[in-house]
């Protein structure tokens, strides 16, 4: 089963799926919108739907089952714990976690560091741009979408896979491995062939304080256990911002352009298109697709912002742990095997030609520029975006809601009316859908410039106008931060 299901019973066709999919591997077919797994990234954006359409599979039941089986079952946490159960001390979560069944406890944050210098040597050996693969949805993203760029993956597995490998190599093939995290992503990555039978389960955040429960256990009454691995020092900042230039120790000057660290979807498919298309050549560049980092992944902790994640972190980092390591780690200099390979798993949909486009678009009744809204309603950013959808099968004339409502109202009129009528009615249903499309289009200015703090520049960009044209949008529709954010460019432009 996937990582990701779709219950069809609930879902609206609100396309906010749609909508908030950086690679559009969502599909309305049915009467519901589906996910096409062969275009997925598992990014996880599709589980803001507001129906709770989109959901992780729970894995504690199969977790319970591994507890059970006799078998040694480790826990290793992901960097990004103290930012979530944060309640508790590490210690105390070390004793939930071995009252639950767990034989050891373990911090992802050490295979960070395993694998730091395998990317020392692979910025010496290579002679092309380097892209870094410990982020799983990036991997995804290149594999699936920017095919042309997988020469240039770094050839390293990620923590997640090193944890796994170390510790099977010292304990056996028969321990399994349960990965707690923030991401979405890594689910995904463990059913991949080129990194399976390392990590068995992976559980989220959610889940594992969901397991506490259900087996009522107070973590915060435990007397605290220490870890049972090896300590991975500063290697715990690697789910920050910066984190993984600062393991793998690559401290680029503030004007190098060599080497270039980004991070959020925006950012990383910006980067990954100018690679691609050789616009540019750095030596390296370190990607992860969560604005944030790892910190900020999917399964994060909602009601805490950024900075204040960011300072538990490195609290966190500064402290003094619990560690008791055993002596099968201690005894051990042998590293694990860190090299994975990638492979083309894109699939190429056909593209429209552009009497195709003109021919859909007519049949929305767009015959004019000034007919294409970009009203984003139907997910897509623009008219001819979803043009383009519907003619490779992932969308349908139904989801452009100016039309429906066009084709609803003149039905209606049809049925209703005498003669006489029509033209009365069609004067009238045309005040009403200009007077919809004015609302819809003052509501998503608002939500573009809520979402970027009101920086016009980067609302500009999100809503995919050029800037003048939304100042003249603001002025429209008489929303007090034009005249505010006029006053403001005339001496300085918005940040970038």
């Amino acid at each position: 089963m996937e990582p990701i299901i779709t219950f069809k019973e609930r879902c609206r066709l609100c396309y906010c799926c749609v909508r908030s999919c950086p690679v559009k591997a969502i599909k309305v077919d049915n009467g519901f919108a589906q996910i096409m797994y062969d275009r997925c990234i598992g990014c996880g954006n599709c589980l803001s739907c507001p129906q709770q359409a989109k959901a992780v599979v729970d894995r504690i039941g199969q977790t319970q089952e591994l507890l059970t089986s006799g078998q040694p079952v480790v826990a290793v946490l992901g960097c990004s714990y103290p930012a979530f159960l944060h309640a508790i001390t590490p210690g105390q979560l070390v004793a939930a976690l071995k009252n639950l069944g767990f034989c050891e406890v373990h911090e992802g944050a050490y295979g960070a560091r395993m694998i730091a210098g395998s990317y020392q040597n692979a910025l010496q050996r290579t002679g092309q741009p380097l892209i870094s693969s410990h982020c799983p949805a990036v991997v995804s993203l290149i594999e699936r979408h920017f095919p042309k760029l997988i020469p240039n993956l770094a050839g390293v597995v990620s923590p997640m896979i090193a944890m796994g490998r170390f510790i099977k190599d010292i304990l056996g093939k028969e321990t399994k491995v349960i990965y707690i995290s923030t991401c979405i992503a890594v689910k995904f990555e463990v059913q991949a062939a080129e990194a399976s039978s390392a990590i068995d389960v992976v559980l989220t955040y959610q889940e594992i304080d969901k397991f506490f429960k259900s087996r009522y256990i107070d973590p915060a009454s435990l007397t605290e256990a220490p870890f049972d691995g090896l300590d991975p020092g500063n290697a715990r900042l690697f789910t920050l911002t910066g984190g993984p230039l600062k393991v793998f120790n690559i401290e680029p000057d503030f004007l190098d352009t060599d080497i270039i660290s980004a991070e959020g979807e925006n950012h990383a498919i910006d980067i990954i298109r100018d690679l691609a298309t050789g616009r540019i050549s750095p030596s390296f560049v370190d990607l992860r697709l969560c604005d944030g980092g790892c910190v900020d992944g999917p399964a994060r902790d909602h009601t805490l912002n950024h900075f204040y994640k960011r300072k538990l972190i490195v609290n966190y980092n500064n402290s003094t742990l619990p560690y008791k390591t055993a002596p099968h780690y201690r005894s051990t200099a042998s590293m694990p095997d860190l090299a994975r390979p990638f492979s083309d798993k894109s699939r190429r949909l056909p593209g429209p030609d552009k009497y195709d486009i003109k021919r859909i678009l007519h049949s929305t009744n767009k015959f004019t520029q000034s007919d294409e809204l970009n009203c984003r309603a139907c997910g897509y950013n623009t008219c001819r975006e979803h043009a383009v959808a519907v003619f490779q099968g992932l969308a349908d004339l139904e989801m452009c809601l100016p039309h429906h409502l066009q084709q609803v109202d003149f039905a209606d009129i049809y049925e209703r009316c005498s003669n006489g009528e029509v033209n009365r009615r069609q004067a009238s249903f045309k005040a009403e859908r200009e007077l919809h499309v004015s609302r819809t289009e003052k509501n998503l200015i608002q939500r573009y410039l809520e979402e970027t703090g009101g920086n016009v520049a980067k609302a500009a960009r999100l809503a995919n106008i050029p800037r003048r044209t939304l100042y003249r949008l603001l002025e429209k529709h008489g929303l007090d931060i034009a005249q505010r954010m006029r006053t403001k460019s005339a001496g300085q432009d918005d940040p970038e």
